[in-house]
């Protein structure tokens, strides 16, 4: 994954039901915050979020970012997730809310139960899944 954008790579708090991510910094530094314990990463450094673990990340000002992501288990739903999720400029909260449907994403509300996070997705997913256009395809 790398940073399209001018701003800092942000990725704000989710977590995934089904699959763990192992994640490799190739390039610049991110603030990796997993179970509120927050790190820096430098390129060289490899990290695991586990499943169902509440999860965030930060680039930093005027830092290129590059990360390398693969899921355990394996298979094309991340690509396809990042795809789907950044296919559009600006940002697309109902691309989001689709990608994280068909992707195993939950964005955290905040609140103590998981089950509203997961609620959120099914009906702001589904609902997008109505409408929009269909999502980039694998080449």
């Amino acid at each position: 994954m790398v940073n399209p954008h001018p701003k800092p790579y942000t990725s704000p708090p989710h977590w995934h039901r089904n699959h763990t991510e192992h994640m490799s910094i190739l390039e610049g530094r991110v603030q990796a915050t997993i179970d509120g314990h927050k790190k820096i990463l430098r390129a060289g450094d490899d990290f695991i979020v586990p499943r169902l673990a509440l999860h965030s990340f930060k680039g930093f000002e005027g830092e290129r970012l590059v990360m390398r992501e693969s899921a355990d288990p394996a298979g094309d739903y991340k690509v396809l997730f990042f795809n789907d999720a950044f296919s559009s400029d600006p940002f697309s909260f109902w691309r989001m809310m689709r990608a994280s449907y068909d992707g195993d994403g939950y964005p955290s509300l905040g609140l103590y139960f998981r089950f509203l996070d997961v609620a959120f997705v099914t009906v702001f997913g589904g609902l997008a899944k109505l409408f929009l256009p269909n999502p980039p395809k694998l080449e």
